[in-house]
């Protein structure tokens, strides 16, 4: 089986926002600022003066002031990070083709081979299937690359299945 498409920036853009939710170090790093937000905020105001509710509703609105500044100074360092020249080989025409032994993934720049064994994982969202085949990379397929709806879930069980197999295998 084999697609054919084009990355936009868009497309690594929505890969990094899908992605990055779904990792430890994010939670980790934006948890630990929302919890030192709230108890900065709580401690910082004088429980004689107003009442345990006041303090509370303090807390949760400045926390998600803050957390919303802090979530759009990481989205605008993505954007920053993915300057279109030094990403020529994402923003590109891919060709990936699955066989039973793998997907081999061809570009203008470059060609890369992984055995089903080397696929960390497969995910897909309303609009994009992601071969992981490391922790933060993946190969980001958009389901706009297939002519029809039927053909992105063969492509899907396709992958899936010599996957799964790969992983029972080892």
């Amino acid at each position: 089986m084999t697609v054919t498409y084009e990355n936009s920036f868009s497309d690594i853009i929505r890969f990094n926002l899908f992605h990055l939710p779904r990792t430890l170090l994010f939670w980790l790093m934006n948890g630990g600022i929302a919890v030192y937000a709230g108890w900065s905020a709580f401690s910082g105001l004088d429980g004689s003066e107003h009442s345990l509710l006041a303090r509370v509703l303090t807390v949760v609105i400045m926390t998600s002031v803050l957390m919303s500044v802090v979530l759009s100074l990481q989205v605008v360092l993505i954007i920053l990070s993915y300057r279109i020249r030094s990403n020529r080989s994402i923003l590109t025409e891919h060709t990936v083709s699955l066989s039973p032994d793998g997907m081999d993934e061809v570009t203008p720049l470059g060609r890369q081979s992984s055995t089903w064994p080397g696929v960390l994982a497969i995910r897909e969202n309303r609009r994009y299937f992601f071969f992981y085949t490391s922790q933060h990379a993946a190969h980001v397929i958009p389901k706009r690359a297939f002519e029809e709806p039927d053909a992105a879930v063969a492509f899907r069980d396709y992958a899936l299945s010599h996957w799964q197999r790969a992983r029972e295998a080892a």
